[in-house]
């Protein structure tokens, strides 16, 4: 029931009837469905949500898809989800959120796979956010992803940005 009044308070934009709902039932919602809430969040864009429940103590920003779990596939590659739903869906104010707290990398579990999502769907300026991430935290992510990661990330990095006349 809560679940619902959550999710549907998400899909609107609606922080203030999601915190109130929220501190109505604290007890009555498990920290898996609380991470679900998370995760759909940063899949919308979600900010002002979002960057609630980053302080909630429950929440796992670089928690799991569920599914995944679920069905044993293996999780891992789903390390850092809410960060991979908000690269695949362009949320680059959500992104920015997450790569405040320390809890979260675009390193996943070594595998780069935020990095890879916004290369494969050719989304420069996160690629770019995550080479500035990685620079500034020293991490030499160059030599740990493959050939055709790199190919893609240096063609993007590479590209010219023209400039809006507008």
């Amino acid at each position: 029931m809560f679940f619902k009044e959550l999710e549907d308070a998400i899909y609107r934009y609606d922080v203030d009837s999601f915190n109130k709902v929220l501190q109505e039932c604290q007890e009555g919602i498990s920290d898996n469905e609380l991470n679900k809430l998370f995760q759909i969040a940063c899949q919308k864009g979600a900010e002002d949500i979002v960057s609630s429940l980053l302080s909630n103590p429950r929440v796992n920003p670089a928690s799991l898809d569920f599914e995944a779990v679920e069905w044993a596939i293996n999780p891992s590659i789903t390390s850092n989800f809410p960060l991979q739903l908000a690269v695949v869906n362009g949320q680059i104010g959500v992104i920015k959120l997450l790569l405040a707290d320390s809890r979260v990398t675009p390193a996943g579990c070594g595998d780069y796979r935020p990095l890879e999502l916004a290369a494969q769907y050719d989304q420069s300026e996160i690629v770019k956010l995550f080479h500035k991430y990685f620079s500034d935290n020293k991490i030499n992510y160059e030599d740990d992803i493959s050939w055709n990661l790199w190919n893609s990330v240096s063609s993007i990095l590479s590209k010219k940005t023209r400039p809006s006349w507008n």
